[in-house]
């Protein structure tokens, strides 16, 4: 082999090695379809960390941290030992549809170790450690049965509470159906706090307020603190895209940030999404800057990798019809200011849509409302009457993909949209449309 053969395998191999490196540097940066888990790339949310650490560092009290899917709820609590300034043991359990108030409380027994002393065999007596879960100190039942009460559960962390604050994460908690789980859960609150236990529980799910996931009676009122977690700012998710582009190795044009955080309307994971598929094509291209060109292959991806479900309902949604122009409408609602309950108004929706089209619209009331429906797919869901009806769509990652979709609209021209950061100009589509 020549020495110029051998140095260009050599080349190619080294910017093998090189192009892995930088792809396995993404995946620990990004992380779309996880919590975080640096504390580094968590950005903003600093006021519900400070009264999640509040609630934990008080005794009796509790947590229900709430809000939309998708808006960084277990990130959140997954970093909690990492905010607390002293010792902390945190127990995550996830549920599901299946599970009862025993089943969680076993799930999270499992989630403690303790050392036993055990008598050894042999000639000679003594006693070695053996290593324990916390379901061994929980009564023996039947299989399936539901047979755990709040004391029993007192009990148990009456011994596993004895040096360190102790906090219990229930995450997706709005899944478990058994309403008798959510009554004994408020019951299982009640108790721990009068006993005075240096333990901690919070509830994480998807709902408007606390009342969305435990049965907040009044006797409990005083030991629970509902922290809602709106969704993120244009400005706390251009800093954690400039915080993971950094923490990769990767520099982007300051279009490509502000598109992204457009894009992801609030949700970070949607940040994750396409900043790892934008670094990715940056980097299949040899390089490390990324590009408009770079983000622009990302929403391709993303486009491609939607669910069903989201696909589904975009198109049974923006289905033509004599009257109404639903592909705009949609659009439009979903670039609406919302509340921090995720609401918009009508108002609001014309005022964007007319922004869009460049035209006055009338008559929206009805075809707003017609997205409620199941012949629209059931993608928004409606709250009071009249002007005061509010709306919210049911399914928040819809809104990424709609905006994503918005790009490919005839009325979105081969230009850059007016409702998109501006980037550079593209002088060969300038000269297509032209």
């Amino acid at each position: 082999m020549s020495d110029h053969a051998l140095s260009a395998v050599e080349g190619g191999a080294a910017s093998g090695s090189r192009a892995k490196a930088s792809h396995l540097r993404m995946d620990e940066v990004f992380s779309p379809s996880a919590p975080i888990t640096r504390p580094e790339l968590f950005t903003g949310r600093q006021a519900q960390v400070h009264d999640l650490l509040q609630a934990v560092l008080q005794t009796g009290q509790h947590a229900v941290v709430c809000g939309e899917r998708g808006v960084g709820k277990t990130s959140l609590v997954t970093l909690l030992a990492e905010f607390a300034s002293g010792p902390l043991v945190v127990v995550r359990v996830a549920a599901d549809p299946t599970d009862t108030f025993t089943s969680l409380w076993r799930k999270a027994a499992r989630g403690f170790r303790f050392s036993h002393l055990k008598p050894t065999t042999g000639f000679v007596p003594g006693a070695e450690a053996a290593s324990l879960d916390g379901e061994a100190l929980l009564p023996s039942s039947a299989p399936g049965a539901d047979d755990l009460t709040p004391g029993m559960v007192a009990d148990l962390l009456r011994q596993v509470a004895l040096q360190d604050q102790v906090v219990i994460v229930f995450d997706e908690f709005d899944r478990v159906a058994d309403e008798r789980a959510r009554m004994l859960f408020s019951d299982t609150i009640k108790t721990l706090s009068d006993a005075g236990l240096p333990v901690t529980i919070v509830l994480v799910g998807v709902a408007e307020d606390a009342s969305g996931l435990v049965h907040a009676h009044p006797s409990i009122e005083r030991s629970l603190v509902g922290i809602q977690v709106p969704r993120m700012s244009e400005s706390e998710l251009i800093e954690a895209s400039t915080r993971m582009f950094g923490a990769a190795g990767l520099t982007a044009d300051d279009a490509v940030v502000e598109r992204i955080a457009t894009l992801a309307q609030g949700l970070p994971h949607v940040v994750h999404l396409l900043g790892l598929a934008a670094a990715r094509a940056a980097v299949a291209a040899g390089g490390t800057h990324l590009t408009v060109a770079h983000l622009d292959e990302a929403v391709a991806v993303a486009l491609r990798r939607a669910t069903e479900g989201v696909r589904g309902s975009y198109e049974q949604a923006i289905v033509r019809a004599r009257r109404g122009i639903f592909p705009e409408i949609l659009l439009a609602c979903a670039l609406t200011p919302r509340d921090a309950r995720g609401r918009f108004s009508v108002d609001g929706v014309k005022a964007t849509l007319e922004s869009i089209v460049g035209r006055e619209v009338r008559g929206l009331t009805n075809q707003v409302s017609a997205l409620t429906e199941a012949g629209r797919g059931n993608v928004l869901t409606k709250s009071g009457t009249g002007r005061e009806a509010r709306y919210r769509f049911v399914n928040p990652m819809l809104q990424p993909y709609i905006l994503m979709r918005g790009l490919e609209q005839d009325w979105a021209t081969q230009q850059t949209p007016n409702w998109l950061a501006a980037g550079p100009v593209d002088e060969s589509e300038e000269r297509r449309a032209a």
